[in-house]
């Protein structure tokens, strides 16, 4: 399969330099898609300030990829994704909860666009050119949950999963029941913006919208197991790489030079990290929790497989997460504390 042109790949590209910035990262390509934190992180960065242009070409990108329309941006799937990230990049304003308007949850934001940005280009490893230099269960006697209210986010999923249906059946690559599947993530997009359109509004959801939030995790986990055969569930998959969530992909090759012995820059997801959020609810407050992304990012001397890099993860041997990401991540392992009138 002959490789494609993707626009990530040209913005790593543009910003390096031999040996004055051999090194790349995840967050060029986050700051020059809008992320103010991102270009904050990488300007102030010690090894980033060798190449005294690295500024200049910086705005540079960033200004011709913010002149992109929307209709640009919509004009194939792997370009709909990256638009998809973009509505993670812009901090919130006035009229959205408090505990989303804070730097902490900028970075947190941060840390999930590069987390699915990762499997991005997992997925697409070998046709994007790469730049080289349970259901539920018993509940609690009082169901509540919560919705991150991102509605741009949501949108843009949804339109980007319309998006992938039409396409698949325009060139007659549907698989059997794979419509119907994506109609039903469709409606649980729809619902995720319904309660979100209420929560801003500081409108309580119904007894039904709660249970629903319950057993979300088990819908989308029955969803995504469906695609490796209908009516599987997530434990009869026989892949153990394949049932693992953490995937890698090298995104840049580092040519070896008197400098340098090279390598590969990897962009890796983890193990998914519990978060835990204040949130109103009803005029009260809750302590909820959800999930969160694990990124890492770091240069290896060899192309790491999935499960090489599941391996290391399960030896505790792979590379911490960015620094920047200690402001909502903490280490150690606990037990999950559980209410007393839990039944």
């Amino acid at each position: 399969m002959g490789q494609r042109y993707v626009l990530d790949a040209e913005i790593i590209q543009e910003l390096v330099k031999p040996i004055e910035r051999p090194i790349p990262s995840g967050l060029d390509v986050m700051g020059v898609l809008g992320s103010e934190r991102a270009k904050e992180i990488q300007l102030s960065k010690e090894e980033n300030q060798g190449w005294k242009d690295y500024p200049k070409e910086f705005d540079r990108l960033r200004d011709k990829f913010g002149r992109l329309s929307d209709k640009q941006w919509m004009g194939n799937m792997y370009q709909g994704w990256l638009w998809t990230l973009k509505g993670f990049l812009e901090p919130f304003g006035e009229g959205y909860p408090s505990f989303m308007t804070n730097k902490t949850w900028v970075e947190k934001d941060l840390n999930t666009a590069l987390g699915s940005w990762s499997e991005l280009k997992h997925d697409t490893i070998l046709y994007g050119k790469q730049s080289g230099a349970e259901m539920g269960g018993a509940g609690f006697k009082e169901v509540v949950g919560y919705v991150e209210p991102n509605i741009e986010v949501y949108e843009k999923l949804l339109w980007l999963t319309k998006f992938s249906r039409k396409n698949l059946s325009a060139r007659d690559l549907t698989i059997e029941g794979i419509d119907m599947k994506m109609e039903e993530f469709e409606k649980l997009l729809d619902f995720l913006i319904s309660c979100s359109i209420k929560e801003l509004k500081n409108e309580e959801l119904t007894i039904e919208e709660y249970e629903y939030i319950q057993v979300y995790g088990g819908v989308l986990e029955r969803l995504t197991a469906s695609f490796a055969g209908d009516y599987l569930r997530w434990f009869e998959i026989t892949s153990e790489t394949d049932k693992n969530m953490a995937v890698i992909a090298d995104f840049h090759t580092i040519a070896p030079n008197s400098y340098s012995q090279g390598g590969y820059m990897e962009a890796g997801v983890g193990p998914a990290y519990e978060i835990y959020v204040v949130v109103p609810i009803g005029g009260k407050l809750y302590l909820t929790r959800g999930a969160v992304f694990s990124y890492h990012e770091f240069i290896s001397d060899m192309r790491l497989t999935d499960e090489k890099w599941q391996e290391m993860i399960k030896e505790d041997k792979q590379p911490n997460m960015p620094k920047w990401t200690n402001s909502f991540v903490r280490g150690g392992k606990g037990e999950i504390p559980y209410p007393e009138d839990y039944e």
